[in-house]
């Protein structure tokens, strides 16, 4: 698998313009699904390819729950949103007659799907490779934007399972400064 990286001092949150040109590039709805429940809950591919119906809750109030197995020692996850988001409508008409332990995506390995993204990546920005988006960036993407918004370590930790100490101090409010004013 190639390897490309942004440094920290060219990091840029994705916004849901951007994802949205990956999501809709992604002919195959199970690779659409990916990009959208990583993009979402900042949770890694590997927990996300283990997802099975049953670890996606809709209740009455119109609120869609994720249950993310934190994988590297960490803690599960529960993040959730209202039903009504697009991405969200698209994830559940994607699920709809799965059974409950059956798996939300087609393939079973991460590697898979980071070829994907590799491939759409190419085809999106094909002479911008500082522009490519690999599963993690998209993971810390998420969380930089929870943080941005106000919420505390702890919260980030609950809602993408993460145990990490260091985790606090790089998303902490002083350290998520830098990034001020570039939030699209």
């Amino acid at each position: 698998m190639p390897k490309y990286y942004r440094p920290k001092d060219h990091f840029g949150m994705v916004s849901k313009a951007e994802i949205f040109k990956f999501v809709s590039k992604a002919k195959d709805p199970d690779m659409q699904t990916c990009l959208s429940i990583v993009w979402l809950t900042g949770a890694r591919i590997s927990e996300v390819v283990a997802l099975t119906r049953q670890d996606i809750e809709e209740d009455v109030d119109g609120f869609v729950q994720f249950t993310i197995a934190a994988k590297k020692g960490g803690k599960t996850g529960r993040p959730t949103f209202t039903r009504k988001d697009p991405f969200i409508v698209e994830i559940m008409n994607y699920i709809k007659d799965k059974k409950p332990e059956e798996r939300i995506l087609r393939l079973k390995n991460k590697r898979s799907y980071q070829y994907k993204l590799h491939d759409l990546n190419g085809i999106i920005y094909p002479k911008r490779k500082t522009k490519w988006l690999t599963f993690h960036y998209l993971r810390h993407s998420r969380i930089t934007y929870l943080a941005r918004m106000g919420a505390k370590p702890i919260e980030i930790k609950d809602w993408t399972g993460h145990r990490s100490a260091a985790f606090e101090d790089y998303f902490s409010q002083q350290r998520v400064r830098r990034f001020a004013g570039k939030i699209k």
